[in-house]
């Protein structure tokens, strides 16, 4: 019933979390879409560690989501139209922007300036 009404409860309006993968699914046309900087891997050259070692952190999002990063940039079509988009999976680590986000959402940006796309 939740996908239905796009993850919006009818009763009292609230909208629940959903993945980078559903919004793909509600937003572009037959789910056909190449992604741009699929292949940009997350690293850790801080060594950062909390709780966790970040890298450790990394595989069990990855392993948690099935998406390699918090966002996944994609060329798709939107209702006929082409578009570029950058979606973000708070999923993965909250959403966390490490040097991978930031890389791909500005290769996100650079197609769509070079190819004139929203």
């Amino acid at each position: 019933m939740l996908e239905d009404n796009h993850y919006m409860c009818t009763s009292c309006t609230h909208h629940f979390r959903i993945s980078s993968d559903d919004y793909i699914q509600i937003l572009i046309d037959d789910e056909k879409y190449e992604e741009i900087a699929e292949n940009i891997q997350s690293n850790d050259p801080l060594n950062f560690t909390a709780e966790k070692k970040y890298t450790d952190q990394i595989i069990t999002a990855q392993e948690k989501t099935g998406n390699k990063d918090a966002v996944k940039t994609l060329v798709g079509n939107i209702n006929g139209k082409k578009a570029v988009l950058a979606i973000m999976d708070f999923s993965f680590i909250g959403g966390s922007m490490g040097s991978v986000v930031g890389e791909k959402i500005s290769q996100a940006i650079d197609r769509a300036a070079d190819d004139h796309l929203p």
